[in-house]
């Protein structure tokens, strides 16, 4: 009696185990599939915004919200966002373990962070031979410099304290305004301009995990949401004016790509000429361009094109006539 008693709830409960394991892994798959989700919209959403801030910065707006350019575009904001924010909230955790003598290194280490974002994602934007100098390339170096000389200078008291301070805040101050002049003055991202992306980025959300210390989670949602939104608006209308009209088009950016147009005989314009310019972007019913020393575009009806080749010569066999 007592065996039968022991071994009846055993046999009860082995259905019920396996009952409740594809519960489990449905709720797994359902929970994966809305993150999945929630990602592609906020990966269309981002795009969406920088692809239109970049052909707005042309003077026409005609950006569909569902094709690979726009996916692209977000993905790379999301990417050049993410990177800052995690060596952030790396920085914002080591901050409490480290003591004040250390801190300028530390700090100096965070800035290397954004020194190999630099490096790392160079490639990715388009650069004439005549802005690849040394300038560009060793004045980011600085940062490392920095790193060694802050190393060598020993001494735990306040004149060695401040400086470390002093060398960490030049060599960053140095690359950072070497990043703005390229940017804004030849208007070309260098990994100087890269840095100071990071730079502010970075600073803007460490000041934002700093604000948060102490408050209860709804205190952070009612007053710190306001400063997210407005802050991610200026990040996506920054990065949308500044970095992505860059980006190589075989990435996926928004560099402008070299095409010679045969316009039809027909045409208004140039009929059966050809014209060599820049592609910005294209739609069923027809091509933004614009010229090389040109700041505003151009639209050009599909009815009106023979042929496109996307080279700034024609194609020889499109010229080329049959005996």
């Amino acid at each position: 009696m007592e065996r039968a008693s022991v071994e009846q709830p055993t046999a009860a409960e082995q259905p019920k185990s396996l009952e409740q394991q594809p519960a489990m892994n449905l709720s797994t798959f359902d929970s994966l599939l809305k993150y999945i989700a929630a990602f592609s919209l906020l990966l269309y959403c981002c795009g969406y915004l920088v692809a239109s801030v970049s052909s707005l910065n042309w003077g026409f707006y005609q950006v569909a919200p569902f094709r690979p350019k726009v996916a692209s575009a977000g993905a790379w904001f999301i990417l050049f966002l993410g990177v800052p924010i995690a060596a952030a909230v790396f920085r914002w955790k080591r901050e409490e373990l480290d003591d004040r003598t250390n801190a300028p290194a530390s700090f100096q280490f965070y800035a290397i962070w954004g020194l190999g974002l630099g490096f790392g994602t160079f490639s990715l934007f388009e650069l004439t031979p005549q802005q690849f100098t040394a300038y560009a390339v060793f004045i980011p170096l600085l940062i490392v410099v920095g790193y060694f000389v802050i190393g060598t200078i020993s001494g735990k008291g306040k004149g060695a304290v401040t400086t470390k301070w002093v060398v960490s805040a030049a060599s960053i101050l140095i690359v950072a305004g070497s990043g703005f002049y390229d940017l804004f003055k030849h208007q070309f991202v260098s990994v100087s301009a890269i840095f100071l992306w990071y730079v502010l980025i970075g600073f803007v959300f460490n000041f934002a995990f700093n604000m948060c210390k102490g408050r209860t989670t709804l205190e952070n949602l009612t007053r710190g949401m306001p400063y997210v939104v407005s802050v991610l608006l200026l990040a996506l209308s920054y990065f949308g004016r500044s970095y992505y009209p860059h980006i190589k088009a075989s990435w996926g950016g928004g560099a402008p790509v070299a095409v010679t147009i045969l316009f039809a005989k027909e045409s208004p314009i140039l009929p059966g000429q050809y014209l060599s310019t820049q592609l910005l972007d294209e739609s069923d019913a027809g091509l933004y361009i614009a010229g090389k020393t040109e700041k505003r575009a151009s639209f050009i009806p599909r009815n009106q094109i023979a042929s496109i080749t996307y080279s700034d010569t024609p194609s020889g066999e499109l010229q080329s006539k049959p005996k």
